[in-house]
């Protein structure tokens, strides 16, 4: 069993991007930086990042990524999708999910792998980040900006929309 201290066993780290992560640049490098910020937030949870193959190949349009912290984990534990907004040009950031292992909650982390992301985002010229909320995660959101999306529907009791503007 893969314990918190043991980090040898997590493998070499995934390789920061190999040129600046600006607007313009190629949607595969902005899924990079993605993968290396998950990467090492998941290291300083004693977790490697676990990416899920992407099934299409990144582009100006769609930009996916997809994994999780704990390889033994059932499910993925971090998804995210940015894409344009055709209706207004810009580009939004869709959290899918995002899990933050119970044993490492409340340390930090996910504040720490939050800022790191809207960092990201704005370099990258997103304007908008959305995301549905778990009653447990909402008040998380709250606490890094987010707030109640009232153009869409809530989808199921427990479950709120939710947006960040970051233009």
């Amino acid at each position: 069993m893969l314990g918190f201290r043991d980090r040898s066993r997590l493998g070499p780290p995934l390789p920061e991007p190999s040129r600046p992560v600006t607007i313009d640049a190629d949607p595969e490098l902005i899924r990079e930086a993605h993968l290396f910020l998950l990467d090492r937030v998941g290291r300083s949870m004693g977790l490697a990042f676990h990416p899920h193959p992407c099934l299409e190949p990144s582009s100006h349009e769609r930009i996916v990524v997809f994994g999780r912290f704990d390889p033994r984990a059932a499910q993925r534990e971090f998804g995210l999708e940015i894409g344009v907004e055709e209706s207004r040009d810009t580009r939004v950031a869709w959290l899918i999910d995002l899990y933050i292992p119970e044993r490492r909650r409340n340390q930090g982390f996910g504040s720490r792998l939050m800022s790191d992301l809207i960092d990201l985002w704005q370099r990258i010229g997103v304007t908008e980040a959305r995301l549905t909320a778990t009653a447990d995660g909402l008040p998380a959101y709250e606490s890094w900006g987010f707030t109640a999306d009232d153009s869409r529907d809530e989808l199921d009791v427990g479950l709120r929309p939710m947006r960040l503007q970051l233009d």
